[in-house]
């Protein structure tokens, strides 16, 4: 492997890394939401996807090709007008250098004024305003919170469109899977439908008023049923019209693109039709927030996740609940086969499982695990436990096929190659790559420097892209795979 240089731009920890389809841009993002376009040949940054109003954790969305890249943002808007004024000013701040310029313009105490803005800026969300910082005859400015989403093009890292109309925080996006169509969901349980190109709404997805039937039996007593439906009648009166009783925090379209499927903190999760823009199920039955869900490819089944480790599938064709997988009692994120018949389920506590997602049984556990990756066909799963040992086991059925030669206690991120013929890995400052038919080692590459938390192959295969802890991002070339790893590129 060959490491191809040094690129800079971040001082946090990488959190994800990925390359669009055509293999000559890469994508990452850090732990505070700074999302950064990359040219993946020559290591030049293209693009900076981040504004100051940005909120840490923001639910960025991207299209499949990565060509489009969704942003939710707050923006500050100030309405000046006043007799010192010939025409009054609506100024819309996005970035540090928009205020510093209009304030220059106003022959005021700027430097009063642009901390009492900025401390607007960085406060409680709930205070939208208008909010008056200069009240006089002469000038009189007022500001007040808007949100909205930015789509940035993540070939040539321009801005496209700007999405708005909310009155609350973005906190789900989702494009469909030819990226015309997008879906957003914010805090106050609104769901919008957007055409992407000219950033117009289509439509506001609107719950049907019902009636709440009880819960399932997974785990949910009668007290906290009969409380549960006190509180959804409650919230009726005040909320109709809206897609979620409370905050939207997933969104995923069918591959078809024809569903779309919402989890909320109502603890809900909604199935709707794209095209009518009508609610079509709703799955009652989690504990807690839903915070994850996934839909088949045929659009049967809908496999959904919440914080307290509830794993639960769903027939969408029926409504009903084909069975709740128990066993995780903290949070808990899943990965699906391609083919939607396996699932891998992993919490907080470090317990993988691995399921049948048709008949809900466990086929296999796995305490202690640090690290795992799901095959590109979903038929081969690797994964890294914390004795050191490395593994790779077929899913169905559940067989370990073989160990891989390893030379390190704890191994890191994992991934397989796109023909799913190779595995990488990281371990503290270190690479290697493995052989998925053999299980032995190709090749070893020391020297990062920090630990390595995230890695992603290349569409052809040749390169691997790994993001660190200390906020550096580096492209390894895989040349002559039977016994070289060399850096091509490195960014900070």
């Amino acid at each position: 492997m060959k490491d191809s240089g040094v690129w800079e731009g971040y001082l946090r920890e990488i959190r994800s890394c990925a390359w669009n389809r055509k293999g000559h841009r890469i994508i990452s993002s850090d732990r505070k939401n700074a999302v950064r376009l990359w040219d993946g040949t020559t290591g030049r940054e293209l693009a900076v996807f981040s504004l100051p109003l940005v909120k840490a954790g923001a639910a960025c969305a991207f299209s499949a090709d990565l060509d489009r890249i969704a942003i939710p943002c707050k923006i500050a808007v100030l309405e000046v007008s006043g007799q010192a004024l010939a025409a009054p000013a609506r100024i819309e701040l996005q970035r540090p250098d928009d205020l510093a310029g209009y304030l220059k313009d106003l022959d005021l105490d700027t430097e009063h004024l642009e901390s009492r803005i900025q401390d607007y800026i960085r406060g409680d969300d709930t205070l939208r305003g208008p909010y008056a910082l200069i009240d006089s005859d002469d000038v009189k400015i007022t500001i007040e919170s808007l949100y909205a989403i930015k789509i940035w093009d993540g070939e040539a890292g321009n801005e496209r469109s700007t999405l708005k109309g909310y009155d609350a925080w973005v906190t789900a996006c989702a494009f469909n899977p030819d990226g015309r169509l997008a879906a957003s969901g914010d805090a106050k349980g609104t769901i919008r439908l957007w055409e992407v190109e000219r950033g117009k709404e289509i439509a506001v997805l609107e719950r049907k008023q019902q009636k709440h039937g009880a819960p399932d039996d997974g785990g949910v007593s009668s007290a906290d049923t009969e409380n549960l439906n006190s509180w959804l009648a409650a919230e009726d009166d005040g909320q109709k019209g809206k897609s979620h009783l409370r905050a939207v925090r997933t969104l995923v379209f069918s591959p078809d693109g024809k569903k779309l499927i919402s989890g909320s903190d109502d603890q809900t999760l909604k199935v709707w039709d794209a095209g009518t823009r009508e609610e079509v199920a709703v799955f009652s039955g989690h504990r807690r927030r839903v915070s994850q869900c996934a839909i088949s490819a045929e659009g049967t089944r809908v496999i959904s996740a919440d914080t307290a480790g509830g794993i639960r599938i769903w027939d969408t064709t029926t409504g009903l609940e084909i069975a709740p997988l128990k066993g995780h009692y903290r949070s808990v994120e899943f990965r699906c086969s391609p083919d939607a018949k396996r699932l891998v389920t992993m919490d907080a506590a470090h317990h993988l499982r691995l399921w049948d997602a048709y008949s809900g049984s466990e086929l296999r556990s796995f305490p202690d695990t640090s690290s795992y990756a799901l095959g590109p066909d979903g038929k081969r799963l690797v994964l890294s436990r914390r004795d050191g040992t490395l593994t790779l086991w077929r899913t169905g059925p559940a067989s370990q096929e073989l160990g891989f030669e390893s030379a390190y206690a704890l191994w890191g991120p994992l991934a397989f190659s796109g023909d799913g013929k190779l595995v990488f890995g990281a371990g503290g400052d270190a690479v290697a790559l493995w052989d998925v038919n053999s299980g032995s080692m190709l090749a070893r590459l020391e020297g990062f420097g920090s630990r390595l938390r995230t890695c992603a192959f290349s569409p052809d295969g040749g390169r691997v892209v790994v993001g660190g802890a200390t906020g550096s991002i580096q492209v390894l070339s895989l040349e002559n795979v039977g016994g070289s790893i060399s850096k091509a590129a490195e960014c900070y």
